[in-house]
């Protein structure tokens, strides 16, 4: 079988030309299978170096040779190495690292030949493979410093600002630190002009020394108001794309009540309590209905203070 193929692929005899011209059909309809495996197919992009050794020919052409110089070149330059093979040769697995006293039956001879000079892994499931051999190989590297690696990123999120951390090696034996900062959705400031954040996670952190967040402000009597309910109607406030660059500021006075200070007029905007999220909405809606309507009919000037307390009511 494997003569004739080959005889189809190179010879110039008529017969296995005639052949080859019988096929056409099927290769492009292989052709087009692999391209609408291609476009609809999900790409994932993976952050580590790949070299992919192949070529169009069934065998004999050297790949074995030149992955085993490219082994050799990359020990030579201190470089860390693996290598992912589909099996061939051996039965097929989900995922095994290779050792050299494996079988080859079982894992393929080229399998073994590698595992004797880096890594070698074996997967018919490569995206799989992939994710495992990056934690293989950081549990390799981290194996002799787990104490230290952990005491490190317990430190690193004592940190005010940083939610989570971790550290970890590369297959190049490369250390990278992976974070992620708090992130501070409004300012809030008591009536003692103490000041924090609320982050997206309703979690009070606390100001930066170099670095300030341009944030909608609550000012006044916050002490008064359960964290949750400024975090909401912060929320509402920077949802809505009309009010998040309209509203500035938040106001609470003693009575728990809140005001909007707006960037463009001379009025402020009396939202009251703010205890439920349907009421809430309500009022929203009312603001909304001032804007659109009363303010292109009345201008911005005339109204000094606009009242939303009341239910299906606007005083001006």
């Amino acid at each position: 079988m494997e003569k004739i193929i080959l005889n189809i692929w190179y010879s110039n005899q008529i017969f296995y030309r005639l052949v080859s011209y019988i096929l056409i059909p099927i290769s492009l309809l292989y052709l087009l299978i692999f391209y609408l495996i291609r476009i609809f197919k999900t790409e994932h992009k993976i952050d580590i170096p790949i070299i992919c050794i192949g070529n169009i020919n069934l065998g004999g052409t050297g790949k074995t040779s030149t992955l085993l110089e490219i082994i050799n070149h990359f020990k030579i330059n201190n470089k860390n190495i693996c290598v992912l093979l589909k099996g061939y040769g051996g039965k097929k697995t989900i995922f095994k690292k290779v050792s050299p006293d494996d079988s080859a039956v079982l894992v393929g001879d080229e399998a073994i030949l590698y595992s004797n000079h880096v890594p070698t892994y074996i997967s018919t499931n490569r995206r799989l493979a992939v994710k495992k051999i990056l934690d293989d190989v950081k549990q390799v590297v981290l194996s002799g410093n787990h104490h230290e690696i952990s005491s490190l990123e317990n430190e690193l999120e004592k940190m005010s600002h940083i939610e989570s951390a971790e550290i970890y090696f590369s297959v190049n034996g490369e250390v990278s630190l992976s974070y992620y900062e708090f992130k501070p959705v409004v300012r809030v400031f008591n009536s003692e002009n103490q000041s924090y954040y609320l982050d997206h996670n309703c979690k009070r952190i606390p100001l930066s020394e170099k670095y300030t967040a341009d944030l909608i402000l609550f000012t006044g009597f916050t002490e008064n108001i359960q964290d949750h309910l400024i975090f909401n109607l912060a929320k509402k406030i920077i949802s809505n794309k009309f009010l998040s660059n309209q509203v500035s500021e938040v106001f609470i006075n003693e009575l728990s009540e809140a005001f909007f200070i707006p960037v463009i007029g001379n009025h402020k905007i009396k939202l009251g309590s703010f205890n439920s999220l349907e009421s809430l909405e309500v009022k929203i809606k009312k603001i909304m209905t001032f804007y659109d309507k009363i303010i292109p009919k009345h201008g911005w000037e005339k109204y000094s203070e606009i009242n939303l307390e009341y239910q299906n009511q606007i005083i001006c």
